[in-house]
This record gives C-alpha cells, sequence and structure tokens, in this order.
C-alpha cells in the first residue's frame, strides 16, 4: 500500500500509466479494506463468557467435556509421543453448546464449552 500511494501524486519522473495504475489500484485496495470492515459488523461472534487464552479460560471451556477421557495418561507422555497419540487419534473438536458429564445424571445442563464431535460411523 505505501508502495502504491507513493505513486499517486503524479512526477515528472513518473509515466502517466504509472500514475494512474498506482492510483486505481490503491483506490481498490482501499475499498476492498472498507468491504471488510464493513461487513464485519454484520458478522455474528459467538458468545465466550470467558477469555480463552488465560488458563482459567481453558479450563472453564474443557472442564466438564466428554473429551477429556481420550488425554487420560497423555500428560506423562514426552512431547514427541503425546504429539504423535494426539494426531493419531484424528479427532475433529467444536466450541458451542454441549452438554457435559454432569448432566448425564439426569439434569439438562448445557454450557458454552469445547467438545470432540463424535462420529456416528
Amino acid at each position: 500500500m505505501p508502495i502504491l500511494l507513493n505513486n499517486v501524486p503524479f512526477r515528472l519522473t513518473q509515466t502517466y500509466a504509472t500514475h494512474m495504475a498506482c492510483t486505481w489500484m490503491a483506490v481498490a485496495v482501499l475499498s476492498l479494506m472498507w468491504a471488510v470492515v464493513f461487513a464485519s459488523f454484520f458478522v455474528k461472534w459467538p458468545h465466550m463468557p470467558v477469555d480463552p487464552s488465560t488458563i482459567a479460560g481453558a479450563m472453564y471451556y474443557v472442564c466438564d467435556s466428554r473429551m477429556l477421557a481420550g488425554f487420560e495418561g497423555l500428560s506423562v507422555l514426552p512431547k514427541e509421543q503425546r504429539d504423535s497419540r494426539v494426531e493419531e487419534m484424528g479427532d475433529l473438536y467444536r466450541f458451542g453448546s454441549i452438554d457435559g458429564l454432569s448432566s448425564s445424571a439426569g439434569s439438562t445442563r448445557r454450557r458454552i464449552g469445547v467438545d470432540r464431535v463424535y462420529d456416528p460411523t
């Protein structure tokens, strides 16, 4: 963008074609930037009750999740073995409304969290 904007004011040391190309490319890039900013006002972002970048936030989203049973015992393995085992699982995860383990006791407690996507096949 700085290179394009630098060539917008016409100088005697540049050609008219360069001036016009840089001017309209700068207009196109700025229009695209404006469109992205405008469109971002209409995107529905998921509700996040806790900041996931903190340890407490990460624990909030994974607690009561059914996916934790699959990771049992992996914390004592070396990093390379742990990573390869997680890749071998081939699981997919989703963020959204989940039924936690505590809701299997008869209550219908749904909460926001991360859980494994269970494939019925």
